[in-house]
């Protein structure tokens, strides 16, 4: 992998083993629905139409064909950012290709988007008032463009408040502005989810259009929310 991930391959490739081990133990916070641990998680994932979104300058319902929302970063990809600092688009402005104890998935990027604060990331503030500094957002797909990804990689105001972010019973996928533009055009299979690492948190959106399995959704939302959010435990 590239950008953040890929620039941390090395230490990752020792960490490999431990990330899958954490993620087992439960020490990233947030897994699937159907395990007895901390959960943020939805199935099906909304359709955006049916979303409202505070920013007027947004129309959720335009086609991602013509008018995408989110425009490329203007970011230097090339920039390493130093650790601990501000997220960027720019370090996801590459293709996710990850590989970890016989598990091959890989995506291709399509967009990605600097967010000063958290208000063109949320539904009537549901992200801010529950501890949002600000975010990116990145979108990538797989299988010809029949799986769509989208992450908000968020920090929070501290640990403690992207911890509480992830073990939220009350958050849901309407709380969040995802546009047409970052899932799959009437796509009939949905999860989302949402974990934490650190002062960070990562919601992930994945959804599936026509041939695509249910399992096919789940392990990619799986491996790739958990592979975003473990990366961040080295920043």
């Amino acid at each position: 992998m590239r950008s953040t991930i890929q620039s941390n391959r090395r230490r990752r490739a020792v960490a490999g083993p431990i990330v899958l081990a954490l993620l087992v133990a439960g020490l990233l916070v947030g897994c699937d629905s159907d395990e007895k641990s901390s959960v943020v998680a939805g199935d099906p994932a909304v359709a955006p139409s049916s979303t409202p979104t505070d920013d007027p300058s947004t129309d959720p319902t335009e086609s991602p064909s013509t008018t995408p929302t989110d425009a490329p970063s203007t970011t230097d990809p090339s920039t390493t950012p130093p650790p601990g600092g501000r997220l960027t688009a720019a370090e996801y402005a590459h293709d996710w290709d990850f590989k970890l104890d016989g598990v091959r998935m890989a995506a291709d990027h399509v967009r990605g988007k600097d967010y000063p604060d958290c208000s063109g990331l949320e539904v009537k503030g549901a992200l801010t008032k529950r501890g949002c500094v600000y975010g990116v957002k990145v979108t990538l797909k797989a299988l010809g463009g029949r799986v769509m990804i989208t992450h908000m990689i968020l920090e929070m105001k501290s640990d403690k408040k992207a911890k509480t972010f992830s073990n939220d019973k009350t958050l849901t996928d309407g709380d969040f502005n995802y546009q047409k533009a970052d899932i799959v055009p009437g796509f009939d299979k949905g999860q989302w989810r949402v974990r934490s690492a650190g002062k960070y948190a990562v919601f992930t959106v994945v959804t599936g259009g026509k041939g695509v399995t249910a399992k096919q959704v789940k392990d990619y939302l799986h491996y790739t929310n958990a592979d975003y959010t473990s990366a961040l435990l080295w920043r």
